[in-house]
């Protein structure tokens, strides 16, 4: 029998001595603080920005932390030993991000280069797979990371496995996500999605016209698709 913490946490899976749980208030801080680190120190587009820490936590990762919390559709990993959150994937519907990026076109953040370019993808997705999106047909997996020193545990990929199955249980038919971290792509793939967006970031211009992606070592952004009824979870 599940225990009154478990309950309250909304468990959704325990794997070798740490649970996948629906994320939780009490975890927004931590959560928020390990989101912003994880980007702005390893993720290769907002690392190529060199955005700041804490310019990057206030002014847009504490915004898709309130509407993750809010959704009720991201997950966390906690260490049941120490009881500390050790990663986290926030997730929405991806109705919701099509209708919010139409909303935010003047909207301006220190990673609004790349909002444009997530954006530019998710116009592929809808137009070549889905021109008739509709509410909870496809779950959009957003941003994750796992704690700094927890890599190379398998978390990632157990993470994004969990999450999978998770959106299928929540009535969803497709996963759809943008793995900038080539190393996520690949945790993706092998759980059976598929590339179904490319976009060559150094030819990318922004609204603007500025290319901030020219010159780098940034070479292709995909979005993948998975077909949550037809890969075994």
């Amino acid at each position: 029998m599940a225990s009154q913490t478990e309950i309250a946490r909304s468990v959704v899976e325990k794997i070798d001595g740490f649970s996948f749980e629906r994320f939780h208030e009490d975890d927004e801080e931590a959560v928020l603080n390990m989101i912003a680190e994880g980007f702005s120190s390893r993720e290769p587009l907002t690392t190529n920005m060199s955005v700041p820490f804490e310019a990057f936590r206030d002014s847009f990762v504490k915004e898709v932390v309130k509407k993750a919390l809010s959704d009720n559709l991201s997950l966390v990993i906690r260490d049941s030993a120490t009881n500390m959150v050790m990663g986290a994937l926030l997730n929405e519907d991806f109705h919701d991000t099509i209708s919010q990026e139409s909303e935010d076109g003047t909207v301006s953040h220190p990673v609004t280069p790349i909002l444009e370019l997530l954006g530019a993808l998710d116009e592929i997705i809808v137009k070549d797979c889905f021109p008739n999106l509709k509410e909870r047909q496809v779950f959009h997996a957003f941003m994750g990371t796992t704690q700094k020193g927890y890599e190379g545990r398998g978390l990632a990929k157990k993470l994004r496995a969990v999450t999978a199955k998770f959106a299928k249980t929540q009535g969803f038919d497709y996963l759809v996500v943008e793995p900038t971290n080539p190393i996520t792509l690949i945790i993706w793939k092998k759980l059976g999605a598929e590339v179904v967006a490319t976009i060559h970031a150094p030819d990318f211009k922004c609204a603007d016209g500025s290319a901030p992606f020219a010159g780098t070592q940034i070479k292709d952004v995909h979005a993948v698709r998975l077909d949550l009824n037809a890969v075994e979870l």
